[in-house]
């Protein structure tokens, strides 16, 4: 015959009640500290909403800016100012040194930097 467990009852954790409370008190100042600061009523759920919202709309406009930024990099690998300090102007033997800051990077790594302009191939013109 096969075990069978005991019967669980789920006991609420003391650390969610206690975030829950924390949380409860911080949104119990906010809105006390704008009806205290503007004199009008507002709505606890309504304003945390809002506030919520708004910090959302924060953080998406925020990491939409970043990840536009991130596309717009051009690697060392594939800059015209790199070049392999040991065969002049040829790329692909390991290292890469960039004629603009004289830094040294390895070419599998994709390192960028804000100046960084793509060299152009014989390919880019033909589509």
């Amino acid at each position: 015959m096969a075990y069978i467990l005991p019967i669980w009852t789920e006991f609420p954790n003391p650390i969610d009640d206690a975030i829950k409370m924390i949380k409860d008190e911080q949104e119990n100042r906010i809105v006390c500290t704008v009806q205290s600061t503007l004199g009008i009523h507002v709505d606890k759920h309504e304003l945390m909403k809002a506030l919520a919202y708004d910090r959302d709309q924060y953080e998406k406009g925020y990491y939409d800016g970043c990840n536009a930024a991130l596309l717009e990099r051009v690697c060392c690998k594939d800059c015209k100012e790199a070049y392999d300090p040991y065969l002049g102007t040829l790329k692909g033997q390991g290292y890469l040194k960039c004629r603009r800051y004289a830094i040294i990077t390895h070419e599998s790594e994709n390192f960028y930097c804000k100046d960084g302009e793509r060299e152009e191939t014989e390919d880019d013109g033909e589509a």
